[in-house]
């Protein structure tokens, strides 16, 4: 959900607040009195917007994920990428913008044991946000005739989606010095989408210095199954085929 104005700082105000109850005191002891306090507003106000603390979660990553489409397209000459340069910024600003609540992170990942088919629900509405902004930037490189036609693009949201979430689970388990190792990864997925696109091996002009390295090994192995996902949905076959 987008959101301008007045409406917006509260929201903005009361997500900042949650991380900052549920770093101190942890997922099962946040509430949203607390939150309401901390964030300076009336606790109705809370709870017109949030009902529970599962759906502010959730709101957290999705305000993210608008967050930094605003500050790309407010990049000076950002129109003017290629989709390579805009997904690499949206990913790599993505994960800067999280850093800071890398702890609220952890703690959050308790609400999928306290209710399971709500972090399913919530699961699927960060997805939806991602793929509406993927596919606002899959529209933009078609206007300017980038990668246009090809039999991947129309799979190409729902598989930048999948790298996403993979790419996240990916720098959670990350303790490289500046996270380096993950912006090895996003550069490697990029890159091998988009060599993907032109009909090219996924590694094609990645240096083996490139790729990600362990101790990351279960996260990387599901990153690897996504890259060959990429082969088996559709490039180089005609149809109507759905993606893998």
């Amino acid at each position: 959900m987008k959101v301008s104005g007045k409406k917006a700082q509260s929201r903005r105000a009361i997500i900042a607040a949650f991380c900052e109850v549920v770093i101190e005191r942890g997922y099962a002891r946040a509430t949203l009195l607390e939150t309401a306090r901390r964030a300076e507003v009336d606790n109705n106000a809370v709870f017109r917007l949030f009902p529970n603390k599962r759906a502010l979660v959730f709101a957290y990553y999705t305000e993210k994920l608008h967050e930094v489409r605003e500050l790309l397209l407010d990049t000076e000459a950002y129109h003017q990428y290629p989709l390579e340069e805009r997904l690499t910024a949206f990913f790599e600003t993505l994960l800067v913008l999280h850093r800071p609540n890398r702890e609220f992170i952890q703690h959050s990942s308790a609400v999928a044991r306290y209710s399971p088919l709500g972090a399913l629900s919530g699961h699927l509405q960060v997805k939806a946000a991602a793929r509406e902004i993927f596919d606002e930037l899959i529209i933009e490189a078609t206007d300017i005739d980038e990668f246009a036609d090809h039999r991947l693009f129309r799979h190409l949201p729902a598989l930048l989606t999948e790298f996403l979430h993979q790419l996240f689970v990916f720098w959670m388990l990350d303790e490289s010095p500046g996270y380096e190792q993950s912006t090895k990864a996003v550069y490697v997925g990029v890159r091998a989408v988009l060599n993907t696109l032109q009909d090219r091996h996924p590694l094609d002009g990645i240096s083996r210095d490139s790729i990600p390295q362990p101790p990351f090994l279960a996260s990387a192995m599901n990153m690897r199954r996504l890259l060959r996902s990429l082969l088996l949905s559709g490039v180089g076959r005609d149809g109507e085929e759905e993606p893998t």
